[in-house]
């Protein structure tokens, strides 16, 4: 038996799954963990997947159609990194890692490095604003420009 809202939308409820697991555990789930929760096939996971990616929610592995970013978060390590107590996400870019603490009110510690130098930055962020930091967040793309190619922004 497929659960399903009341509209029907099983897409929605796979992407709040998704994001619901990434708080939690800090791991992406896999489509076989989405099926099972859900009690659904993989084929629906999948169709939800493309659905999800479509709305730009989501963005798939493209060697094995696993979730890869769940903006803010990202599913494999990445250049940026967000502590918050006993839990820690990967982020896909500073706006992200930014967005990480405020997505979960929860204060965090975010550290990446200097593109430049490579010397480490680290972020405070308390109480949903940042609270100290060593250098300043650069952002390399006007946002509106992102989703042409969101793996540079």
């Amino acid at each position: 038996m497929t659960i399903k809202n009341k509209t029907g939308d099983l897409h929605r409820q796979v992407g709040r799954y998704i994001y619901d697991h990434l708080i939690e555990t800090t791991q992406a789930p896999t489509m076989a963990q989405v099926a099972e929760t859900l009690r659904c096939s993989i084929v629906e996971v999948q169709a939800a997947y493309q659905r999800l990616t479509e709305e730009r929610a989501i963005v798939l592995q493209a060697s094995n159609g696993e979730v890869l970013m769940a903006p803010p978060f990202s599913a494999v390590p990445t250049t940026f990194s967000v502590q918050s107590g006993s839990h820690h996400w990967w982020a896909n870019c500073i706006w992200d890692a930014l967005g990480i603490p405020v997505l979960t009110k929860r204060d965090a510690r975010i550290a990446t490095s200097c593109a430049c130098c490579g010397d480490l930055l680290t972020i405070t962020v308390k109480g949903g604003a940042m609270a100290e930091r060593n250098g300043l967040p650069h952002f390399a793309l006007p946002l509106k420009e992102w989703w042409k190619n969101v793996f540079f922004a």
